[in-house]
């Protein structure tokens, strides 16, 4: 799947999972893949596999949002409502009324109802319990230029239009772009801890020189007895303790070292 990767344009959440497994040589889950999308740190889309219906939404600032006043409550200020829905504290989305069709694969901003439906197959896949809320702005998509859509429905009845979307639609499939995964690897990568590796025998042996020429200068004879403590006395000087055990077992080492070094 690692090298195959570079032939495909998406995975299915499943290919995805087995891929970073493999990348991380650690088990990587369906689960983990949905969770990762949830927090934020891999883009999760969608395949429509038939097609779906949208409105194409526009961002716009608050100041160019149509408001009409609300009802009257008794006890309280005049207030507007605003006939967009918002997205932060200064952009709202507005929709045009034209019904476009989409299809193939588009991502899941997870603002609205999608994020609800990605929510529920995470537990589902985790025994847990069943998402039952319900988003009331719809569910949504978003382009390749960060184009908003909100899904819509068909009323049953002829000619009565649409509606939003409770949700994606049972033929859309969930899905990582490749493109996705690798950005998703080199984050995980750069935030990899540095592993320690093991001394190579020069560079040990250099380090055991050095603590010969210290123990030297400081008086310190570190083939008798009690040196260890000396030793230990001076780390706690330091701030940074050493048990004598630890010590010991260095010190046994510097002859070796230094008749290597000398030969």
């Amino acid at each position: 799947m690692s090298k195959l990767i570079n032939r495909k344009i998406w995975l299915t959440v499943q290919d995805a999972a087995r891929h970073l497994s493999i990348v991380f040589n650690e088990e990587v889950s369906e689960a983990d893949v949905l969770r990762f999308a949830l927090d934020g740190h891999l883009q999760l889309s969608v395949n429509f596999v038939n097609h779906a219906e949208a409105k194409r939404g526009k961002v716009i600032p608050l100041s160019a949002v149509r408001k009409v006043p609300g009802l009257p409550v008794e006890g309280h200020e005049p207030y507007d409502v605003h006939l967009a829905l918002q997205l932060n504290d200064h952009d709202y989305l507005v929709f045009e009324e034209k019904i476009v069709k989409l299809t193939d694969v588009w991502d899941l901003p997870l603002i609205g109802s999608e994020r609800l439906d990605v929510e529920h197959k995470y537990q589902i896949l985790t025994n847990g319990p069943a998402v039952t809320l319900q988003g009331l702005d719809g569910a949504f998509v978003e382009g390749p230029k960060g184009q908003l859509f909100q899904l819509q429905e068909r009323f049953k009845e002829p000619r009565s239009g649409h509606y939003p979307s409770g949700g994606l639609p049972e033929d859309g499939v969930l899905v990582v772009r490749a493109q996705a995964l690798r950005t998703f690897e080199r984050s995980i990568s750069e935030v990899q801890p540095t592993v320690d590796r093991p001394l190579r025998t020069r560079e040990r042996r250099t380090l055991l020189t050095i603590i010969a020429a210290l123990c030297k200068h400081s008086d310190i004879n570190y083939e008798i007895r009690g040196a260890a403590q000396r030793i230990k006395n001076a780390t706690e000087l330091l701030g940074a303790p050493i048990d004598d055990g630890t010590i010991e077992k260095v010190i046994k080492e510097i002859p070796d070292a230094l008749e290597t070094r000398t030969k």
